[in-house]
């Protein structure tokens, strides 16, 4: 396949948009129609492999309703002497990478998940759908374009957002901040400062993380001039003290505390958490943009 950085070299905007956000076209049997397909093609290598046999109890089903018929409803304990493992020899093809949750309070320090290569194209083609999806104004809008930037505010890898990141790092050259290679291991906290600082002196085109974090930034730079922002060491450059300044000047003018629409022009505001529907419309009145 065609991948989207030569797609939009090429100037073909409509092929990135069929590519990755073309199933917004699909009726609801179209897409069940797919479902089938896909499962059906899984079922000979899932029911031949040892953690296959275990679930299928030895049966081998060829059709999605002999599937239904034959498996049981499973949770993660079922999988777990195989996956916590990450015992590859039971699986039906080597995995990619191998992924993980936060885990289970008392149960599980992870949820280890074997990604497989098409999963991992997967996962980065679906986070390249979202990207073009929070900033896009209307159908077949593509507003991309090369060293996009955005703070790296999520979980790096082994966990499971940060290996959609990686992926879609790959399919297009955004510039994250930190960059990938240096986020891993990294504390938090320093992290965030690092990302923050970043964007204040170069700038940022997407934010991509959870709500909370959205709403804990607009919190921080709505003390601004008051002694804020408050709890951070973050290194101020002359490009990100003349940002400061401009929406300092731009509230003020306003009649009101600063937001992170005085000091970012954001394209896209990508959000997760359970939160998310609660806090939709603050994160839109602080960002600038209805999150995704």
């Amino acid at each position: 396949m065609v991948t989207a950085i030569e797609l939009f070299r090429q100037g073909k905007k409509q092929e990135i948009w069929d590519t990755y956000c073309g199933f917004l076209d699909l009726s609801v049997q179209e897409f069940m129609e797919l479902q089938r397909k896909h499962l059906e093609q899984q079922l000979p290598g899932y029911a031949a492999s040892r953690l296959g046999r275990r679930i299928l109890h030895g049966r081998a089903p060829r059709t999605m309703e002999e599937f239904r018929s034959t498996v049981p409803f499973t949770t993660y304990k079922d999988y777990a002497p195989f996956l916590l493992a990450r015992d590859e020899a039971s699986l039906p093809e080597k995995p990619r990478a191998w992924g993980h949750t936060s885990g289970q309070s008392g149960e599980y320090d992870f949820k280890w998940i074997p990604f497989s290569q098409r999963m991992y194209e997967q996962i980065g083609e679906a986070a390249l759908a979202s990207f073009i999806l929070s900033s896009a104004r209307e159908k077949g809008d593509i507003v991309l374009s090369e060293g996009m930037k955005f703070p790296y505010t999520i979980a790096p890898p082994p966990y499971i957002t940060g290996i959609g990141a990686q992926r879609l790092l790959e399919l297009f050259p955004f510039t994250s901040f930190p960059p990938l290679d240096k986020v891993v291991g990294m504390d938090f906290q320093v992290r965030m400062q690092e990302a923050l600082a970043s964007a204040l002196s170069e700038g940022m085109d997407y934010f991509f993380g959870v709500t909370s974090i959205l709403l804990k930034i607009s919190e921080n730079f709505s003390k601004l001039g008051r002694g804020g922002p408050s709890g951070t060491r973050m290194r101020v450059t002359p490009k990100a003290f003349l940002r400061i300044a401009r929406a300092l000047i731009s509230a003020t003018l306003k009649g009101r505390p600063v937001q992170p629409r005085d000091i970012w022009n954001v394209k896209g505001v990508l959000c997760g958490g359970m939160d998310t529907s609660i806090f939709k419309d603050k994160v839109a009145e602080s960002w600038g943009r209805v999150p995704l």
